[in-house]
């Protein structure tokens, strides 16, 4: 087992920050992110739902993010909205520390970075030996643009510090 977080543990402290800040800040932060970046889709769920909260000027905490999951979501059902409101209140208490979430969201998206990448491994093996050299040509353009995307956000949530050269 790893000492390091998981990109889910990541995700889920994310949550539990946004619902522990002010309008403000959750604005800020969220518009880091995208929802895509999530693996978990309950997670999503709360991010779109804390978004609007946060937009509104209310500061999403769970009572109001819930009150929006419940406004917006017209295609949950009882169980869903079930699991909903459980996952608010465990990310809520169990966030690690709330004023963490600028590096939280720098987690999330580097997650969804490494998800990304090995996901378009997976799709370009699958079409190395059977597509056209032009079509094959099309897919590794578009797949890496939207990984050099995932890279520019990142950069833009936590630049990287630039190499030195080795000296002679």
């Amino acid at each position: 087992m790893s000492d390091y977080p998981t990109t889910a543990d990541c995700e889920r402290a994310f949550i539990g920050a946004v619902l522990h800040a002010d309008a403000q800040t959750a604005i800020e932060q969220i518009g880091t992110i995208s929802a895509s970046d999530f693996e978990d889709p309950v997670l999503r769920v709360i991010l779109e739902a804390a978004g609007a909260a946060a937009r509104a000027g209310t500061a999403p905490d769970p009572v109001v993010t819930l009150d929006a999951v419940r406004n917006g979501a017209a295609d949950l059902d009882a169980n869903k909205l079930q699991l909903v409101s459980r996952a608010l209140v465990k990310v809520y208490e169990e966030c690690p520390h709330p004023g963490g979430i600028a590096k939280y969201a720098e987690l999330v998206v580097a997650g969804a970075l490494r998800r990304a990448v090995r996901e378009v491994g997976q799709r370009l093996d699958q079409i190395a030996d059977t597509s056209p050299l032009d079509d094959l040509r099309a897919t590794v353009t578009e797949q890496f643009v939207s990984l050099f995307d995932l890279f520019a956000r990142l950069d833009r949530i936590a630049p990287q510090p630039a190499k030195s050269e080795a000296s002679t």
